[in-house]
């Protein structure tokens, strides 16, 4: 079983050390590191990167673009290698980023000042159950670990600690013959910020 850490430090492009990013998707780059494919990323907006905890994803390429928007604030991100067992080399030294909102930009609904912002919604006065997937993106493609059935009439869900970030939510109701559920929640406060000073 290899458990040899790479010894390897990937080299941070782009955005630049410092650079200032209109809107809220930046394109992340790194130069490649020759015999690896995997690579680690971390973005954080607080903290050493532990407490709290980063935002982290590991992708096949040297370049990563955020599943859901960042917020309007300063960031620091580095980047690592993963060998083929999974284990991680030393991590590059962080470069910092400010994001910082475009001429168009509109207020943001739904920003909480806690890590563990409680969501609500409207009773369903059929339901026997309520499922809530909470997703880095909005195609709910990237989810965070599954959440237990909720039973009414309880309609809010506090979750847990949560890192800075944009987040995506979203609602059902299990019919009463308990195996069918109804239609996902639709609208537009499906979003929300976790902005932890």
């Amino acid at each position: 079983y290899d458990t040899d850490a790479p010894t390897n430090v990937p080299v941070l492009l782009t955005p630049a050390n410092g650079a200032i990013f209109t809107g809220p998707l930046p394109r992340f780059t790194w130069r490649a590191v020759s015999g690896f494919t995997r690579y680690e990323i971390q973005l954080i907006t607080t903290g050493n990167f532990t407490s709290p905890p980063a935002l982290g994803f590991v992708v096949a390429s040297t370049g990563f673009t955020p599943p859901g928007p960042l917020m309007y604030t300063g960031y620091r991100w580095r980047v690592r290698v993963l060998d083929a067992a999974g284990n991680g080399g030393p991590w590059s030294d962080p470069f910092e980023l400010k994001v910082v909102s475009a001429a168009s930009a509109v207020p943001v609904l739904n920003r909480f000042t806690t890590n563990t912002p409680t969501l609500t919604w409207t009773p369903i006065s059929w339901a026997t159950a309520y499922e809530v997937q909470i997703s880095y993106n909005s195609t709910f493609t990237n989810l965070l670990p599954a959440i237990a059935p909720i039973t009414p009439p309880t309609t809010s869900y506090t979750t847990a600690p949560l890192a800075n970030g944009t987040y995506y939510w979203r609602v059902r109701a299990r019919r009463q013959d308990n195996t069918t559920w109804g239609a996902w929640s639709t609208g537009g406060t499906g979003s929300f910020q976790v902005d932890v000073p």
